[in-house]
């Protein structure tokens, strides 16, 4: 972590002064804190990492102890979060929602470097370890769960802000923005929340949760997604529909607007079809010998849809 932050520092310095126009206040302060750590940081990293390449020698049992796991995949998750949040930094800076991103863009080389090297330690192709098997798929659909939210953020705010803007001019409805923002000025920021959690997502369930079968903690990503980001969010979303569009029926509405759960009820819907077709299909397609699986992996939607519908049933 010093060498990498030593490193973003001199990087950061290094783009400013290279790229920067107009530079306010001149940043010499990074050029020496990035060698102070660069300096300290290279030495103490070399000389324990060695020490723990020794150890592997002596007993090859070590690379498969749990510290070691959880050592290699807690630099993975913050790398990988560092890069996330430097990926949204410089797609704003892109769409023009941010005057710069120097620091975002110094990360992205020395946390890029980190991540791979010690993914590569990680040997994700060999078969290894129950314990470091579970760490490995935490990490895995842990990043994918991240990237869903943030995915399916940046796909219902764009439906959302499209949908509202229709409706206002179909009901004649208060402007939706402020300060004269046009539709396009407030779909930037969804879509850099699209884009990065696309990324995350997809470079983790496509190059390795997709391939990732016969496991348990893939079952639970599997059918988390698909309750909790699929089904709630739909009979939720569906209530408060069917709720506004009975006020307008019933004429107890007290506000002007005809319905006005509309755009954030359809937005809502859609983004939880999305992710409830994709991820159920992904669960009927899962290659199993062993019928009872299959046969609790279906009685699992159909209580869960009656506990749903009793509760519904009892409340209304």
């Amino acid at each position: 972590m010093m060498v990498a932050i030593g490193s973003a520092q001199l990087i950061q310095f290094t783009l400013e002064n290279i790229f920067a126009k107009n530079i306010i206040q001149n940043n010499s302060i990074s050029v020496p804190l990035g060698i102070s750590l660069l300096i300290v940081g290279i030495p103490v990293w070399i000389i324990h990492w060695r020490i723990i390449k020794n150890q592997i020698n002596i007993n090859s049992y070590e690379e498969l102890s749990v510290i070691r796991t959880v050592f290699i995949y807690a630099i993975l998750a913050i790398s990988i979060a560092i890069l996330t949040s430097s990926t949204i930094g410089i797609l704003q800076v892109i769409l023009g929602t941010k005057d710069s991103a120097w620091l975002q863009t110094a990360t992205v080389l020395p946390y890029s470097i980190i991540w791979i090297y010690h993914w590569m330690l990680s040997n994700p192709n060999e078969s290894s370890s129950k314990s470091k098997n579970l760490v490995q798929r935490i990490y895995i659909y842990s990043a994918c769960i991240f990237g869903l939210i943030m995915l399916s953020i940046g796909i219902g705010t764009i439906l959302y802000s499209i949908l509202r803007s229709g409706y206002d001019v179909i009901f004649n409805a208060p402007i939706l923005f402020d300060n004269n923002e046009t539709l396009l000025e407030s779909i930037k920021e969804p879509v850099v929340s699209l884009i990065s959690g696309a990324l995350l997502w997809g470079s983790h369930w496509i190059l390795f949760g997709f391939k990732d079968t016969k496991n348990r903690v893939r079952s639970l990503y599997l059918y988390l997604i698909t309750i909790c980001g699929g089904m709630i969010p739909i009979t939720i979303s569906s209530i408060a529909l069917l709720y506004g569009l009975f006020q307008f029926i019933l004429q107890v509405n007290t506000e002007n607007d005809v319905i006005p759960q509309l755009p954030g009820s359809i937005s809502s819907i859609s983004v939880g079809l999305i992710l409830f077709a994709y991820h159920y299909y992904v669960i009927k397609n899962i290659e199993t010998n062993e019928s009872t699986q299959v046969n609790s992996q279906n009685q699992l939607f159909t209580y869960l849809l009656s506990f749903i519908g009793i509760i519904s049933f009892s409340v209304g």
